[in-house]
């Protein structure tokens, strides 16, 4: 077992029993005025952190040697799922800003690995399209993305997985509720 192995399994095991030992934990009671909690056990720095160690460890498994950015993954990603979509579609179902996708987008258009093409029905809409480099690129990076999702999946177990999963949905649910009334109003 690798030194960087050991050093993991012994910060999930701390982590572990802290959560365990933090029975007075907000996590456990929150109060609606927010009394008590501390920077640590804000939800946002927690998912934030969290978010930023599996980019980390995304880029190194399998975006970095592909010579893919974070947002450029993201891009290609929702393209090749569909072959083509539009720019309007493309900022709404990734929820990244315009600014991050046109740069993306155009990266992915030097590189030959996207183009993009005026909508024949709608002058003024702009339509990406994956171009078979671009599919060949994630031929080759899909099945090691999908190792690493499973492999960092695999560290909860199937209940602690399936809670998870429902914990985010309905967090994502009211917040994209609430965003999509702020937007409106």
């Amino acid at each position: 077992m690798t030194e960087r192995k050991k050093a993991s399994n012994v910060y999930v095991e701390k982590a572990t029993m802290n959560m365990e030992n933090r029975k007075d934990s907000v996590w456990r009671e929150v109060s609606e005025s927010g009394e008590g909690i501390a920077m640590e056990d804000y939800l946002s720095y927690r998912l934030g952190r969290l978010n930023t160690l599996v980019q980390r460890l995304t880029i190194r498994a399998y975006l970095e040697p592909a010579g893919l950015s974070q947002p450029e993954w993201r891009v290609l990603s929702r393209i090749s799922r569909h072959d083509s979509i539009e720019m309007r579609q493309l900022t709404s179902a990734s929820l990244m800003d315009k600014a991050a996708i046109s740069r993306a987008v155009a990266l992915l258009l030097e590189r030959g690995l996207a183009e993009r093409h005026t909508d024949p029905v709608h002058a003024k809409r702009r339509i990406v399209a994956i171009t078979p480099a671009g599919r060949k690129l994630m031929r080759s990076v899909l099945p090691r993305a999908l190792k690493e999702q499973a492999r960092l999946l695999c560290l909860l177990n199937e209940s602690e997985r399936v809670a998870l999963d429902a914990a985010l949905s309905k967090l994502t649910a009211a917040l994209l509720q609430e965003d999509d009334l702020a937007d409106t109003s």
